[in-house]
């Protein structure tokens, strides 16, 4: 079997894409440096772009090692900082020194110790993130290096290596950078500047993109999600679903995720040393261990929000968990706005270095309807970007393995109703609630005719059928006619006073029921087969 040619990326020559990647069988992989040229972590490139990292090391920087010591010894020849090894390589490709971070806004610190001394300038994506990421990296420069600008690519192009493609020369870039005004701070709003705000025109705005989503509608990159749910619902076992289901993609995800997970959790570690024994989580999912299960004060809330951050950006974490953010927080007074909102505030440092922020809550008494569940101060949803309720089908009994959940927010593509299951094999996503309603009836449908030893009438069935799970007459003939049709089962009669339709299952019938689903609520089926969820007693207090 012959190994796949290797090609660089569309618009970079070879040999400047050879200076950050070697060939690793039928990939590419690019060395990850820190600021002394050590390598610390291994980034892979498959020639479809597909990207992977390598499990065990840390984000670093991008660059040819030695980096020139000349590079960025004037103004008139800087060192360019891009995102990723392509726009680096492309940014090489026209003999410019250029220096790449893993990721949006990752590695400042790293970044300003290796260039310190040295004349920069920092090309910025073209979008919001490109922006806010810049804004992260200029901080720590600003303290290194000699000067610091900032550029956006040539050509109205998103990135460096599409104003390469677009036709941008050495030229180009050396203009911009040379037009661009020395930064003395970072421009950050929270610092009043003449050049603080600017107007611009509907056809200036940047252009949308759905979010970076790792669980579609619940959680993404870059924002906050508040799942809100009542005590020992299963909040926290759909947490360790999740955090399988992330690096595997199954159950719930359908993509996989390369950067860590970063859990701060009320429980002792012992707790999740118990769930690691069950699902085997990868080793990319880090724990915080906390000096004391105490709830914060104010100077040690910020320090925490601020290892948090840190740690995202250094490490290119993906995900960070806070369960439960009222145990962990540094706030007395749920109730008073003030007080929460100077709590919160800070977390959208989090959410900006680029991970997915989940803060799991509690409800607030009684039944408080979709997405004002969360208990004290109306701050805390208001600032979250999503927010899910994860609660019970009214229709399902205690022992019900089944949890609905509403969810709303920013982005507008949120599912409102989704209706979870655990099974067997993980969570399953059974869909909307009518859906979930209407999988049930056939369920129920298919065990009648199952367990009858002969074909049954309408009414017969109607005399079986179990009254907690009540059914309208029109559905239920709909559903025998619609079966029948799909033969699922048999239809017989001529549907008259004295020959009445008869339905009976097929000997050789499979439906599409969920075998041991517990329609009654009582851990059983009709058929009486007892309903196991294949996981440890220590793990689910609560089926979730």
């Amino acid at each position: 079997m012959t190994t796949p040619t290797l090609t660089p990326p569309d618009g970079i020559p070879l040999k400047a894409w050879e200076q950050l990647a070697k060939r690793d069988g039928n990939r590419w992989a690019i060395k990850e440096r820190d600021a002394t040229g050590e390598g610390i972590g291994t980034a892979y490139r498959l020639q479809n772009g597909e990207k992977h990292f390598k499990k065990g090391g840390n984000r670093g920087l991008i660059y040819p090692e030695p980096l020139n010591p000349y590079a960025g010894s004037s103004k008139q020849d800087p060192i360019f900082v891009c995102e990723g090894a392509s726009d680096t390589a492309a940014l090489i490709g026209l003999e410019l020194d250029a220096v790449g971070i893993p990721m949006t806004g990752q590695c400042g610190e790293m970044l300003a110790e290796l260039l310190k001394g040295r004349h920069v300038v920092v090309v910025r994506d073209a979008d919001e993130a490109g922006r806010n990421g810049a804004e992260r990296i200029i901080r720590p420069l600003l303290l290194n290096c000699d000067s610091v600008r900032a550029i956006d690519p040539p050509l109205n192009a998103k990135d460096a290596r599409e104003a390469v493609l677009k036709g941008a020369t050495t030229q180009d870039f050396l203009e911009l950078a040379l037009e661009a005004a020395e930064l003395r701070h970072a421009p950050l709003a929270s610092e009043p500047g003449r050049d603080e705000f600017t107007w611009v025109s509907a056809s200036h705005l940047p252009p949308y993109t759905d979010p970076p989503w790792l669980w579609q509608g619940y959680l993404a990159r870059g924002a906050i999600t508040l799942l809100t749910g009542i005590w020992k619902g299963g909040k926290t076992v759909l947490i360790t679903h999740l955090l399988r289901d992330l690096y595997v993609g199954t159950g719930l995800c359908s993509k996989v995720i390369e950067g860590p997970t970063l859990v701060v959790s009320e429980e002792p570690l012992a707790h999740w040393a118990g769930r690691e024994q069950d699902f085997e989580f990868d080793q990319r999912v880090l724990y915080l261990k906390r000096p004391s299960f105490a709830r914060c004060d104010h100077a040690q809330w910020r320090r925490l929000i601020k290892e948090i951050t840190t740690k995202v950006q250094h490490s290119s974490a993906e995900f960070v968990i806070i369960d439960a953010l009222p145990n962990i927080w540094a706030v007395t007074n749920e109730n008073d706005a003030a007080e929460v909102s100077e709590a919160i505030s800070i977390m959208r440092d989090i959410s900006e270095a680029g991970a997915a922020l989940l803060l799991v809550h509690h409800p607030r008494k009684g039944d408080s309807g979709l997405q004002t569940a969360s208990r004290g101060s109306g701050a805390l949803p208001s600032f979250a970007d999503i927010l899910v309720d994860l609660g019970k089908l009214p229709s399902d009994g205690e022992k019900s393995k089944r949890r609905l959940l509403k969810a709303l927010g920013r982005f507008g593509c949120e599912p409102a109703e989704q209706v979870i299951e655990l099974t067997d094999e993980g969570y399953a996503m059974r869909g909307a609630p009518i859906e979930a309603c209407e999988s049930d009836q056939l369920e129920i449908l298919a065990d009648i005719l199952r367990q009858a030893a002969r074909a049954l009438s309408y009414k017969e069935i109607t005399e079986l059928w179990p009254p907690e799970q009540p059914i309208g007459k029109n559905k239920l003939r709909e559903i025998l006619r619609n079966g029948a049709a799909e033969g699922r089962w048999s239809e017989s009669g001529k549907g008259g006073r004295n020959n009445a339709y008869r339905y009976e299952m097929l000997p050789d019938s499979s439906d599409s029921s969920r075998h041991g689903h517990d329609t009654k609520g009582t851990g059983s089926n009709l058929l009486g087969s007892s309903v196991s969820t294949g996981l440890s007693t220590n793990l689910i207090e609560a089926p979730a």
